[in-house]
C-alpha cells in the first residue's frame, strides 16, 4: 500500500506530514504519561479497562455481554442554544446563553447497540423496527431508557439537555462539529435540496 503523506502542498486525499508527524508525536507523549482517572473523580469500580488518547479520557464498561466505551465530558462553560439566523432553527429553540456544566460525566460514545440492549433486557423487549446486533436500538421512549439504565445496574442517568449539547458541540459554536456542515456528520433530508 502506498503512503498518503505529502510534504508538499497536499492534493486532495492526501496528509500533510507535518500534521502526522504531530499526531504521532501527541500520541507518543500520551502512552508516556501513567494512566489516571480524570481530576476530580474517584475509580470506577465497574470500568473493565480506562486509559486516555488524543480524544481524552475514557473507560470501557462491560453490560450485557457487550463492551461500551465511555468518555470523560470536562465541566466548562458553552453557548448553548442557535443563533436567530442558524439554519433548520425553529421559532421555539432558545437563542444562545452562556450555559456552565459545574460537574464532570461520563457519556457513551455511540449509541446503545442492539447487543447491548438485548443482553441486559432480553431480545423480547427490544422495541427496535430495524433489526441488526450493531444497529442502535431504536424506538426507545423515556421509559424504555429509564428501565434499560436501572436493568444495567450501574447507577447510570440520561445527560441533560444542557450536557447532551456541550458534549455534541465539543467546543464548536458551528451548525455541526468538525466542518460545520451537518451533511458531513449527520444523514438528513434537506427540504430545500429534496435529498
Amino acid at each position: 500500500m502506498r503512503s498518503q503523506v505529502d510534504t508538499g502542498a497536499g492534493a486532495p486525499g492526501q496528509l500533510d506530514a507535518a500534521i502526522v508527524r504531530e499526531y504521532l508525536a501527541r500520541y507518543a507523549a500520551l502512552r508516556a504519561r501513567p494512566m489516571a482517572w480524570p481530576t476530580g473523580t474517584s475509580p470506577v469500580a465497574y470500568a473493565t479497562d480506562f486509559g486516555q488518547d488524543v480524544y481524552g479520557n475514557w473507560m470501557d464498561v462491560k453490560a450485557g455481554g457487550v463492551m461500551q466505551r465511555f468518555r470523560w465530558i470536562p465541566p466548562g462553560t458553552f453557548a448553548m442554544g442557535s443563533p436567530k439566523d442558524e439554519w433548520g432553527r425553529l421559532p421555539n429553540e432558545p437563542i444562545l446563553q452562556p450555559t456552565t456544566i459545574a460537574k464532570g460525566f461520563w457519556l457513551g460514545e455511540c449509541e446503545v447497540t442492539q447487543a447491548m440492549w438485548n443482553g441486559v433486557m432480553g431480545k423480547a423487549d427490544n422495541p427496535s423496527h430495524f433489526a441488526g446486533d450493531n444497529l442502535p436500538v431504536d424506538g426507545v421512549s423515556y421509559a424504555h431508557a429509564v428501565n434499560f439504565l436501572r436493568a444495567m445496574g450501574l447507577g447510570a442517568r440520561l445527560p441533560t439537555e444542557a450536557e447532551w449539547e456541550y458534549a455534541c458541540r465539543a467546543g464548536s459554536r458551528d451548525l455541526a462539529p468538525g466542518t460545520g456542515r451537518l451533511k458531513d456528520v449527520a444523514w438528513f433530508w434537506d427540504e430545500a435540496q429534496d435529498t
